[in-house]
């Protein structure tokens, strides 16, 4: 792309040392250099602004007729070659007032420090901040171009000028501090703004670079609390459903203007973010809350609508999103609020804690999902068998002998293929437990085997009654386990002087 511009400013040039001699005038290639100007950005603007400066005042007439133009582009820059031509002096003073200005409050990454900030602009043409925006738009992540950028966006704060509103649109996004120095601006411009704000929303589809730009437009006209612009905002938010990037800055605006219109808009974004399949991806549920509190922002007047959606709604995951947002917006007790937010984040990442805190708080039944949660590939798969034992559910007592049934196969099979071994130590299983190491790896394995089953037992002993009992006895059965097993026993019957 850039190749194909450096082309055709040097194939225009090529022209115009052959004009002499051709039928080509100068003046057309003059016209034809300054409609590429107008399109590009970066070193080629500068590269066709700079050679249009060079054709000197010849072009003044021609420039005259282009500063009446509609298109900003046309307009900003017949001024600017306008000024360069008739007061180059002037150019080299502006640019040093505006690189002069301390920027250390501004250009912060979390945003301009407001307090501060200066408090008189510099006295610079719009045309020449523009002109400075166009050519260092592509390269203000760095250097002179950070700066050129953040100075004419704080110029743009201390003193708004409409004429300079497409050209702070055309950089606003690119830059955390400039973007927030640019809205503040454009909120201190007020209603006069409006205008070239809804401009910046129509269309039926924009580009990726015009979608972000009106992102900006979208957080000023719900600043300005503009009402007009809301089927504008709704139709932008219409054309980025499933785009997460772009479409909370939309929904943020028409939240902020209750736009309850746009409540089914929302939730055709909201509800495929908890999607069985995409909450699965990283960040789902951080992206699902960050979206979800715009639709929360519009409301008890999304209420009756959100009440339609749940009687309709065909799954359970969606009955609980649906569930959290009415209760949160309706204003619910404490107690209700807690359990349906704590429902759909256990929707999203199932947690022994929240399990055990949702029985705790509503009485539902979650041996099902616990018992999912003690696969061997689980992370939860301790704390999930020591949650039967705090739960004492009765249900898990066969689930916990099968586990130590298992264990102990599992430890017969490493012992066993420790005896092929010469001369291998005897094997005692509580010193595998007291001292791993001294075993080496085979001792580290068969530490985790023991582990699981002493697990178990302590779960049985906590859940407690006759099954358990019979469990335990069960387990006693198996040498490795018999001494804790007994001794289980003995405490659930009360039998503690007999302990040894």
């Amino acid at each position: 792309m850039l190749l194909s511009k450096v082309i055709g400013v040097f194939g225009v040039l090529t022209l115009f040392v052959a004009a002499g001699t051709s039928a080509v005038s100068a003046g057309e290639i003059e016209a034809r250099i300054f409609e590429l100007g107008a399109r590009w950005g970066g070193d080629d603007y500068a590269l066709a602004r700079d050679t249009l400066v060079r054709c000197g005042k010849e072009q003044l007439p021609f420039l005259e007729k282009k500063a009446k133009s509609k298109n900003w582009r046309e307009r900003m820059l017949a001024e600017i070659l306008g000024l360069r031509i008739q007061e180059p002096e002037n150019i080299e003073k502006w640019s040093k007032a505006l690189l002069d200005f301390d920027l250390k409050a501004a250009n912060r990454y979390r945003g301009p420090d407001w307090d501060k900030l200066p408090s008189e602009p510099g006295n610079l043409p719009a045309s020449y901040l523009a002109d400075c925006l166009i050519e260092h738009a592509d390269s203000c992540y760095d250097g002179l171009g950070e700066k050129v950028v953040t100075g004419v966006a704080l110029q743009f704060y201390l003193a708004p000028s409409e004429e300079l509103i497409p050209a702070i649109l055309h950089v606003a996004w690119r830059y955390s501090c400039v973007q927030k120095l640019s809205v503040e601006g454009f909120v201190k411009l007020g209603k006069e703004c409006l205008p070239s704000l809804r401009r910046t929303l129509q269309g039926e589809k924009l580009s990726w670079y015009a979608t972000l730009e009106a992102c900006v437009a979208a957080e000023v006209v719900s600043r300005l609390e503009d009402k007009e612009s809301i089927p504008l905002l709704l139709k932008r938010l219409e054309s980025v459903i499933g785009d997460k990037r772009v479409a909370g800055p939309f929904a943020k605006a028409l939240s902020r203007l209750q736009a309850v219109s746009a409540l089914d808009v929302m939730l055709k974004h909201l509800l495929p973010l908890a999607d069985p399949w995409k909450k699965r991806k990283s960040f789902a549920y951080r992206d699902f809350t960050g979206f979800r509190k715009h639709i929360v922002g519009l409301g008890k007047g999304a209420l009756p609508v959100l009440r339609k959606h749940l009687a309709t709604a065909d799954s359970n995951w969606k009955k609980i999103v649906l569930e959290h947002l009415i209760a949160e917006i309706s204003g619910a007790d404490a107690k209700t609020l807690e359990v349906a937010k704590l429902r759909e984040s256990l929707w999203f990442r199932e947690t022994v804690e929240g399990l055990v805190k949702l029985y705790q708080l509503a009485g539902e039944d979650i041996f099902e999902r616990l018992r999912t949660l003690t696969h061997p590939k689980s992370r939860q798969r301790k704390a999930a068998y020591l949650a039967f034992g705090e739960l004492k559910e009765q249900r898990a007592v066969a689930l916990l002998l099968d586990l130590i049934k298992q264990q102990h196969t599992s430890l017969e099979r490493a012992v066993a293929q420790r005896k092929t071994q010469k001369d291998a130590a005897p094997f005692d299983p509580q010193k595998a437990r007291e001292e791993a190491s001294a075993f080496g790896s085979f001792g580290n394995r068969v530490a985790g085997i023991l582990l699981w089953g002493d697990i178990a037992l302590l779960s049985l002993r906590r859940i407690g009654g006759e099954e358990a009992k019979k469990a335990l006895t069960a387990a006693a059965a198996y040498p490795e386990y018999k001494a804790r097993a007994e001794t289980s026993l003995l405490m659930l019957e009360k039998k503690t002087d007999e302990i040894v």
